[in-house]
Order: C-alpha cells, then structure tokens, then sequence
C-alpha cells in the first residue's frame, strides 16, 4: 500500500519493491525517474524513499 501513495505523490518518480536480500545496503524501495537514466536510488524506509524521490523529481524536472 506505501507504494501507492509514494507514487501519488511523486508521479515523476518510478517505486520498485526490492526482495530481502537482494539490495546488499538492506535498500526496500529502489528508485529511479520515470523519465529513465539516472539517479537510481536505493532507499530502507519509506521515509527515506519519500525523501529521495523529491530529490529525483527535482533532477528529472532540470
């Protein structure tokens, strides 16, 4: 459900749920803009992933 309303509030900003284990930082959330390319971010919580999605949306828009 977190990432529904991650994605309704950054809809610049694509939310993968990561599997355990497959992010060796322990990341959850990886995202990316949906634009493509970069940045690529790997987030733990979904406090740190609203974070950096307003990071990437700020990128993206540039």
């Amino acid at each position: 459900m977190a990432d529904r309303n991650l994605a309704s509030q950054h809809p610049d900003v694509s939310f993968s749920r990561v599997d355990p284990g497959e992010h060796s930082g322990g990341g959850v959330w990886r995202l990316r803009p949906k634009s493509g390319g970069t940045p690529i971010m790997w987030a733990r919580t979904d406090e740190d992933a609203d974070r950096y999605a307003e990071t990437i949306a700020k990128i993206a828009r540039r």
